[in-house]
């Protein structure tokens, strides 16, 4: 089972010239790959981050947790996904 996984910037799924191979700690099988930013992106990256800032500056406190947690949950469901089906090759039962 191998996986390539492009990198999120400014709002897209994005790939780059140059891939990062991902090895699992279990066995050091290569499991995936994604992609390295590089200077280009990482200067898109850091210009959404400023436009997003001038933006949430001005919501209250509230309103910015309530967003930050829906992002939490979000990543906390799909690393969840991941490392179930991370167990799957090595024999581990997911059934419920």
């Amino acid at each position: 089972m191998s996986f390539e996984s492009p990198i999120f910037i400014n709002g897209a799924w994005a790939q780059t010239r140059e891939k990062l191979d991902i090895f699992s700690p279990f066995d050091h099988k290569k499991v995936g790959s994604t992609f390295k930013a590089g200077a280009e992106e990482i200067e898109i990256a850091i210009r959404a981050a400023e436009e997003a800032f001038k933006k949430t500056r001005r919501m209250p406190v509230y309103e910015r947790a309530e967003k930050l947690h829906h992002i939490a949950e979000g990543i906390f469901r799909n690393a969840l996904s991941d490392e179930l089906t991370a167990c799957q090759p090595i024999g581990i039962d997911l059934s419920v």
